[in-house]
């Protein structure tokens, strides 16, 4: 789902403008097309974890985290199951630096749960259009900026915050990449084995960390993409189930639909049918 309202007249006392604001969350594997535009945009991630590119560097963007992207410079984002807020700012020079990489990256820390309420409340009030919309959103626009900007200006305007490659981030880096190597090769036989032998931690720790990234362990979200896959190919399509579980990753029929039934509470057939009469 992706939400974007224009907002009029909209800016601080300062002079920064918000020309925009768009929410985007996604249950299915997603990935943008590189852009740049002449305006400032303010990436803060709500829920989950997502991919970041700009230009020619890649990080993870956690929940309360944020990426201020300069204008005219190129920059993309993927992921599956996140949540974001996107401000799109105009005469912001100011309010953040130019970084040499084009970005500023930081986290909002123990001021999450705010700017996050003050994101969502914006957000709703160009939604909505409710009287005098416009003033809470100037304000609300305004109190976000504070918060960033005091962020922003704790690293000192120096290099972008929490770039450096730490063992913590290397972790992190390698985690994420295992996730999407099991969105994009859900369909083959990985093994566990295989898969910390990729990234080059022993399987526990692999467990540990990709639970405590995305909440279920490695196994489990390649059985999570390969139903995902699997309810939209029986909703979208007429192929037989044994097709639809060979095409998924699974070698027995039978095995796919015990486990389909046990997660689903009905049948592939079942499931067929009761989209096929929603629709």
């Amino acid at each position: 789902m992706y939400e974007r309202y224009d907002i009029p007249n909209c800016s601080t006392r300062s002079g920064v403008e918000l020309q925009y604001i768009a929410y985007y969350s996604n249950t299915k594997r997603w990935t943008g097309t590189r852009y740049a535009h002449d305006f400032w945009e303010l990436y803060i991630c709500l829920k989950n974890t997502c991919d970041f590119y700009v230009q020619e560097e890649y990080f993870p963007l956690h929940p309360g985290d944020f990426v201020v992207v300069n204008p005219d410079v190129v920059h993309v984002e993927s992921g599956r199951g996140h949540q974001w807020i996107v401000l799109g700012i105009k005469n912001a020079h100011h309010s953040f630096c130019d970084s040499a990489k084009g970005y500023i990256k930081g986290n909002c820390g123990h001021n999450t749960d705010i700017i996050t309420r003050l994101s969502l409340s914006l957000y709703h009030e160009a939604k909505n259009k409710p009287e005098s919309y416009i003033e809470a959103c100037s304000s609300l626009f305004e109190l976000v900026l504070l918060y960033i900007r005091r962020i922003v200006q704790g690293s000192h305007y120096t290099t972008p915050i929490s770039v450096g490659i730490t063992p913590q981030s290397t972790k992190c880096h390698s985690i994420t990449w295992a996730k999407q190597y099991i969105e994009s090769n859900f369909k083959d036989a990985i093994t566990l084995d295989e898969l910390s032998s990729k990234i080059g931690l022993n399987k526990y720790s692999l467990i540990r960390d990709f639970k405590a990234a995305y909440g279920v362990s490695p196994m489990a979200y390649l059985l999570e993409c390969r139903f995902d896959e699997a309810k939209c190919l029986l909703s979208s399509t007429d192929h037989s189930i044994g097709f639809i579980a060979q095409s998924v990753g699974f070698s027995r029929s039978n095995y796919f639909s015990q486990q389909f039934s046990k997660r689903e509470g009905v049948s592939p057939s079942e499931f067929r049918l009761l989209q096929k009469s929603k629709s």
